[in-house]
């Protein structure tokens, strides 16, 4: 059997984080600005292993705008309220 590369691994438990902290921000929503920055975070880890892993570079500029948005909104969000 193949062994996952570190990369995905780490793209993996990323993406677990961040659903538990989604339900966990359901039911509170103090948890908002860190499962924003997880999500901001888990788009650029994606962004990174589509570039060097599966070779598609469109999605890696998706991934990353979206990845660098996400967390500068949280980060204006979180300064000015």
């Amino acid at each position: 059997m193949k062994k996952l590369p570190l990369d995905l691994k780490i793209q993996f438990v990323m993406s677990i984080i961040l659903l538990i902290l989604l339900v966990i921000t359901i039911f509170n929503h103090n948890f908002l600005v860190f499962s924003e920055i997880m999500m901001g975070l888990t788009l650029l880890v994606m962004a990174y292993n589509n570039q060097t892993f599966y070779k598609r570079k469109n999605l890696t500029i998706i991934y990353i705008v979206f990845g660098v948005l996400v967390i500068l909104m949280t980060i204006l969000k979180a300064i000015y309220g």
